[in-house]
């Protein structure tokens, strides 16, 4: 079987790029070979001679109707079907929009013990179906952009509080192990390029940029700061990459100051986190992460002091604010992430409480009214029963979102 590649086929050169792409197959095929057309381009007559671009008639079709056309989601098992009828002298000209289905149709066609080649020889169909795809959705954000009334009103400041919730969706989906598995988190993936998609589209709109020179730019960054891959730098370890990292980012990139270009924004502990990186980078840090255990206990102590009676009104708060900002620096030294860390933590504990309510009710008796210590009896028989997996109340699980906006 050969797959013939026709490329990208619009309405201007439909005909042409499959006159092609027929061309070169019948160089490299018999006359009675069977002739698929995976969804022709409209125009394309298939029970009609096709013209080679020198203008030769191209052979293959005969009366008794050899050249075919395929359509639809059944059309690769239409193909590999008629492999196993004996027809495995067949080109099957297909276009971009089928790139992914005729790689699987290669992997399946080779599992039947069935040769195949592809015209042009050594294309790569991962690379023009992950290609097809992208550039598939930068049409549709375009045309969104144009034709939907909300898309249209849009601009980058409202899109980027979207942008927000979707890292945080797809956080959770990475971190949940729903059944949904890679499927879900493939899902996230999507909602969160289509918002790149959507800022890019709206830039090139007003004439700054396009999506392909956002690409373009973080390529060419991607490689200055891989060094040690792309020239003659050494890195032997994942702390020596941060670390030339960083010396790029201030010496190669303009960067000014050990807290260059950290963002104000940034939620509290991802704010701590980035600042304690940047000082690290300069050798402000602690040795070892019992160091910062130290600290811990001496930032603990120093709020007890501020309980007593006689302290300074609004010292606690800052206190406490240094015992956080321990806490974040303890946990980077452990390589832990302290957002994704918290945020576990709090889910778990929104869990076991909601699991203790349930053991009392099952009791007849209502959390809310308990005492306190009887309260903690049921919170560890739920923490017990969570741990166990004997929960008999289901984690927690986000709903499928649906938009409000569209």
């Amino acid at each position: 079987m050969v797959l013939a590649y026709a490329g990208r086929v619009d309405e201007a050169d439909q005909s042409a790029v499959v006159a092609r792409a027929l061309s070169c197959a019948a160089a490299t095929t018999r006359p009675t070979t069977n002739l698929f057309f995976w969804d022709v381009p409209v125009g394309i007559e298939t029970g009609s001679p096709v013209q080679s671009e020198a203008g030769a008639e191209i052979q293959g079709a005969d009366p008794a109707g050899r050249r075919r056309s395929v359509t639809g989601p059944g059309a690769a098992n239409q193909i590999l079907a008629s492999l196993g009828a004996g027809l495995a002298e067949a080109v099957v000209v297909f276009t971009a929009e089928h790139a992914r289905e005729a790689l699987q149709l290669v992997a399946d066609a080779q599992r039947v013990g069935a040769a195949v080649s592809l015209i042009p020889a050594g294309l790569d169909l991962h690379r023009e179906a992950v290609g097809h795809e992208l550039w598939s959705l930068y049409e549709l954000t375009a045309l969104l952009r144009r034709e939907c009334p909300w898309d249209r009103k849009q601009t980058q400041e409202d899109i980027v509080a979207y942008t927000l919730e979707e890292t945080y969706e797809l956080v959770d989906t990475v971190r949940s192990g729903d059944a949904g598995g890679q499927d879900a988190v493939r899902g996230e993936l999507g909602d969160l390029l289509f918002q790149v998609y959507f800022l890019a589209c709206i830039a090139e709109q007003h004439g700054w940029y396009d999506l392909g020179e956002v690409a373009s730019g973080i390529h060419a960054k991607l490689v200055r700061r891989h060094p040690h891959i792309f020239a003659d730098a050494c890195a032997e370890t994942a702390d020596d990459v941060r670390k030339t990292w960083d010396t790029i980012k201030r010496e190669s990139e303009g960067r000014e100051g050990i807290f260059h270009d950290v963002p104000r924004s940034f939620p509290a502990t991802l704010l701590a986190q980035k600042l304690q990186q940047r000082a690290a980078a300069v050798g402000f840090d602690w040795d070892q992460p019992v160091e910062v255990i130290a600290k811990l206990r001496e930032e603990i102590g120093e709020i007890e002091a501020e309980l007593e009676p006689g302290s300074e009104p609004g010292r606690v708060a800052s206190e406490v604010g240094d015992l956080m900002f321990a806490v974040v620096n303890l946990a980077r030294k452990l390589k832990v992430d302290p957002e994704l860390a918290l945020r576990e933590s709090s889910l778990r504990f929104r869990e076991r409480v909601e699991g203790a309510a349930r053991v009392a009710e099952k009791e007849g008796r209502v959390f809310e009214e308990l005492a306190l210590d009887q309260q903690e009896s049921y919170y560890q028989r739920a923490k017990g029963r969570l741990a166990s997996g004997n929960v008999g109340c289901p984690a927690e699980r986000r709903p499928d979102k649906e938009s409000e906006e569209r």
